[in-house]
């Protein structure tokens, strides 16, 4: 009989998971479920505002870069993290508030035509590689609004490209300006063999 009390409790203690001690006393930590990120509301269209925020891009290979950074090495990399994992060191991620919230609220009026951004908006930023990518939070998913290549929610001088305000490739007219540049070829082709 002893040695099935003995393991019982062994038994018990194995399913006490996800628990840290406090003076002996054995809590809950607080919820580290899945973090998820929905693209729905993601715009790529270029935009600039009167606070000074731009996204237009020098020109089609940096929006190019900027895409391979979003979807092949930021969602991979966020991809079945947890809430816990999301705050670690090693990553760029903050709440965004006060001006600056302000200025995400203004950014994403004018992409969406609107003329008013829910109060409870809470906006998120993320960061890889020198891109920034702004969210907005409902429980433990972060729906995607646009991106801030030129760290202008928070400026930084390391970040910021001087002559930003002279771009004008928009991330969203990718396709036109490839045909473009791709008619442009061929009329140069044509031209040569000539």
């Amino acid at each position: 009989m002893k040695k099935k009390v003995k393991e019982n409790r062994k038994l018990n203690k194995s399913i006490i998971t996800n628990t840290k001690s406090s003076n002996n006393i054995k809590t809950a930590e607080p919820y580290n479920g899945s973090v998820h990120f929905r693209l729905d509301n993601i715009s790529f269209e270029s935009i600039k505002t009167n606070s000074g925020f731009t996204n237009y891009l020098k020109d089609i290979f940096e929006v190019h870069n900027y895409f391979v950074l979003l979807f092949d090495k930021f969602l991979k990399h966020m991809k079945n993290k947890k809430v816990g994992e999301i705050q670690h060191k090693g990553n760029h991620y903050h709440r965004i508030e006060g001006k600056n919230e302000k200025i995400c609220r203004e950014i994403v009026r004018k992409i969406r035509n609107q003329k008013e951004v829910s109060e409870d908006a809470e906006f998120y930023q993320f960061g890889i590689e020198g891109l920034r990518i702004i969210t907005q939070k409902i429980d433990n998913v972060y729906d995607i609004l646009f991106l801030d290549p030129h760290h202008l929610i928070y400026p930084s001088d390391k970040y910021n490209q001087k002559d930003r305000d002279n771009y004008n490739c928009c991330m969203i007219n990718l396709n036109d300006r490839t045909n473009n540049i791709k008619n442009e070829l061929e009329d140069l082709k044509i031209k040569f063999k000539n």
